[in-house]
């Protein structure tokens, strides 16, 4: 149920990936959302799919907090060696990519404290 900003593309990629199910926020009830986690709950092709992307998710060739490191290395090289001309322009999508990177950063820091699940 997208409200603002990128959650409608986020909506449309839990429906893309059969990880959810849609509900639209011009419709919502009390009876719609129950109906939608019902069918979640009940339905276990939602669990299965899950249990895929995740297996997808963590087979990868590089832990997520090297590749974290990596990522953010490259942004911040990047956002560095721009000509002051591009920066104001890309001001606005630099900011986002720092403040996603940041959050990134905040996620793995406390992933990092609490240990692996």
């Amino acid at each position: 149920m997208p409200v603002f900003a990128e959650q409608a593309h986020n909506a449309k990629m839990v429906l893309e990936f059969g990880i959810g199910v849609g509900l639209s926020k011009f419709s919502i009830d009390t009876q719609t959302v129950f109906n939608g986690l019902k069918e979640l709950l009940d339905n276990q092709k939602y669990t299965r799919r899950v249990g895929q992307l995740q297996g997808i998710f963590l087979d990868r060739p590089m832990e997520a907090l090297d590749e974290a490191n990596f990522r953010l290395s490259r942004i911040i090289r990047r956002s560095k060696s721009e000509e002051s001309g591009r920066r104001e322009r890309d001001f606005f999508k630099r900011k986002r990519t720092l403040l996603g990177a940041a959050e990134l950063t905040g996620v793995c820091d406390s992933k990092r404290q609490k240990g692996p699940m």
